[in-house]
């Protein structure tokens, strides 16, 4: 249920009803045990069905994310394996975000202020500010102190130098506002959770994939190199 509440949340702030508007009301829902589901093209019509084939179903398949339908076999592979942020229409720089970088083509990373391959992954990033623009989302995936310093960023007076104090252990230490509106920081951690981040840094590349972990070929993965 609070998955469902969550994406109902996303949905409205895709459509422009964050802004003070009730998200919609579910007036009934019920658990079916899929466990995953999958897509199966039989004589050219595309079916669902269960992982243990209890459950066959057919219809229009709709990605609310990217606010299109999924006709074919390959638009439903595509969806699964990609993460448009832009069409989420969410007020991405509202959020809990670190921005550096220039370039024309940008890379989203959900890091947290504790971990250590993200300062490296952002190290090694800095060296590429001419080429990407970087958008660090900053999330507390490694525990209470973590919180504390994520939104200790969220609500700091003076974000200028946000970037120096995540690569440098500061940001429990920024200057705080009086007073801090959490709504987008909150609105940070759900949409961290409806994407599906479980560990940290989460990469989304450019042209929309995404990954955990920023390994070795990082950067291959990033311009989509064999």
């Amino acid at each position: 249920m609070k998955n469902l509440l969550r994406a109902l949340i996303i949905i409205s702030i895709s459509v422009g009803a964050y802004a003070g508007q009730a998200v919609p009301n579910v007036e009934k829902s019920t658990e079916i045990p899929l466990g995953s589901l999958k897509a199966v093209q039989v004589n050219g019509e595309v079916f669902f069905m269960s992982k243990n084939g209890r459950y066959v179903f057919q219809g229009q398949l709709t990605d609310s994310w990217s606010k299109v339908t999924l006709d074919t076999i390959e638009e439903i592979e595509y969806s699964t394996k990609h993460i448009n942020v832009e069409r989420f229409g969410l007020p991405i720089d509202s959020m809990n975000v670190i921005t550096f970088g220039t370039g024309p083509k940008t890379v989203y990373s959900f890091v947290d202020p504790q971990c250590g391959f993200c300062k490296k992954f952002v190290t090694e990033a800095q060296t590429r500010a001419s080429e990407y623009t970087f958008k660090l989302i900053v999330v507390p995936a490694l525990g209470k102190e973590s919180n504390r310093q994520s939104k200790s960023l969220f609500c700091a007076k003076d974000k200028s130098n946000a970037l120096d104090a995540f690569m440098n252990n500061g940001l429990g230490k920024m200057p705080q506002k009086n007073k801090c509106d959490a709504k987008y920081y909150d609105l940070t951690l759900t949409f961290a959770q409806l994407v599906g981040v479980n560990a940290v840094p989460y990469m989304i590349a450019p042209d929309g994939r995404y990954k955990a972990g920023a390994e070795k070929g990082i950067w291959k993965w990033i311009e989509n190199e064999s």
